[in-house]
């Protein structure tokens, strides 16, 4: 959550750092009291995956903290740490920014069947014409 003065409060699982929290939870269920992160005041946006955040600032500056595996962070290549716990800029000026996770993917199954299930429903209405 962000408060009216700009600072980001988060809560939940931290085993990778994405919360920008110290120290990084080892419970899988996390600390259900919202606590201070170490984003710097007023963000424009947050974006936050399951192993990751994102966020960009008014000067369209982003930085990103979480599970760096497989460069998801952005960050330049061979950086050292899996796990980044605090924001590290991102060398790229951006407009906005989307982190995926498992709530979005289980979000992008419901929509491809409600899909389906529609353009079922239209073949339905086709032949009773």
């Amino acid at each position: 959550g962000i408060t009216a003065m700009g600072l980001v409060y988060a809560w939940g699982d931290n085993s990778n750092g994405q919360l920008s929290q110290l120290p990084a939870s080892e419970s899988p269920e996390g600390d259900v009291n919202p606590k201070l992160t170490r984003l710097p005041p007023h963000p424009r946006l947050l974006a936050t995956g399951a192993e990751h955040t994102i966020s960009i600032f008014q000067d369209k500056d982003a930085y990103c903290w979480g599970n760096q595996r497989g460069g998801r962070l952005g960050l330049a290549e061979g950086t050292p740490w899996k796990v980044v716990d605090r924001p590290a800029k991102v060398d790229a000026k951006w407009a906005s920014v989307e982190a995926m996770g498992r709530s979005a993917d289980k979000a992008e199954d419901v929509g491809a069947e409600d899909e389906r299930k529609a353009e079922e429903g239209h073949e339905s209405d086709d032949a009773e014409g």
